[in-house]
């Protein structure tokens, strides 16, 4: 009889163990396949907007960004499965700088590329995280309280996202810049970046990635 009971229990523990993989697989598979659609996404989008960003952009330089502007023209085009926007941002003299293209599934899901005359700047928005790659290379994964973390233990970046008028802006430690708040401009067409430190190439694609983020975040509410 103890010879039976062990075996039903050792059965027990074997089904429930496979039920636990079961569950696991399905959550990590659908992960997989969101992610393997949205990495698709990505791809559709690049050749059009690297194109138009060659035959309109303004070449941008460090006297550019300084002049990089709030305005921007924006479309948005709705389906029954996504909503997908283009937007180009322009200097306060009305100059193209900037370019994106976004497709949202749902407000947690969906991809965002952006580009000016020099970089590409994408973003894999998964739930709680984004994953960014510039010049389609990996930078990590931006949370939602705006840290940028290469791995699990490192913030190489981040950027306030509070209600302030000034939003700064920290790579390796340091303050690189200040992002105004839109919704606390004092005038009709200010300054995108209110403050700019010296960056090295490196740090200054990183600042204008969480930047970027969050100026088409915030202009999308």
């Amino acid at each position: 009889m103890a010879r039976f009971f062990i075996f039903v229990l050792i059965i027990f523990i074997i089904f429930s163990f496979a039920g636990v993989i079961s569950i696991l697989d399905k959550l990590f598979g659908g992960f997989r396949s969101i992610t393997f659609k949205l990495r698709n996404d990505l791809r559709a989008l690049q050749p059009e907007l690297k194109s138009w960003a060659s035959d309109h952009l303004i070449k941008w330089n460090r006297q550019e960004m300084e002049l990089l502007s709030f305005s921007q023209h924006r479309q948005v085009k709705k389906s029954l499965l996504y909503k997908f926007y283009r937007g180009v941002f322009q200097s306060i003299y009305h100059e193209p700088l900037v370019v994106y293209m976004q497709k949202m599934y749902s407000l947690d899901e969906g991809v965002l590329l952006i580009r000016n005359s020099e970089h590409e700047f994408a973003y894999l928005i998964v739930r709680k995280e984004v994953e960014l790659f510039i010049d389609e290379e990996y930078f990590g994964k931006l949370d939602q309280q705006g840290k940028l973390w290469y791995n699990q233990k490192n913030v190489i970046a981040y950027i306030d996202r509070s209600e302030s008028m000034l939003l700064p802006v920290h790579v390796n430690n340091k303050l690189a810049g200040t992002l105004l708040n839109e919704s606390k401009k004092e005038s009709r067409n200010p300054r995108t970046f209110q403050y700019l430190s010296d960056m090295d190439t490196v740090e200054e694609k990183v600042f204008l990635a969480l930047a970027f983020f969050e100026l088409i975040r915030r202009s999308s509410k």
